[in-house]
């Protein structure tokens, strides 16, 4: 399973979370694809989810509440 190979080998994350609990992750996960430009979650949002970037790579861009400048502004590959 390709979700399984990732978390072993890629996901340094995971590489101390067992097998079976790894086994688990990757049954219940849903893949999805998003096109340049497209937000995948934004700041405020409820953490219902953990998102994991498999293939390619996503910005994440923290802007402040208040005046809707940006702080801080990482890649995520």
């Amino acid at each position: 399973d390709r979700l399984l190979s990732f978390f072993r080998r890629k996901a340094s994350a995971l590489r101390q979370v067992p097998v079976p609990v790894l086994q688990e992750l990757a049954r219940e996960a849903t893949l999805r694809r998003y096109v340049r430009g497209q937000y995948i979650f934004r700041m405020g949002d409820p953490a219902r989810h953990v998102w994991v970037v498999i293939e390619g790579r996503a910005d994440y861009l923290a802007e402040s509440t208040s005046s809707g400048s940006i702080r801080s502004r990482q890649t995520l590959t």
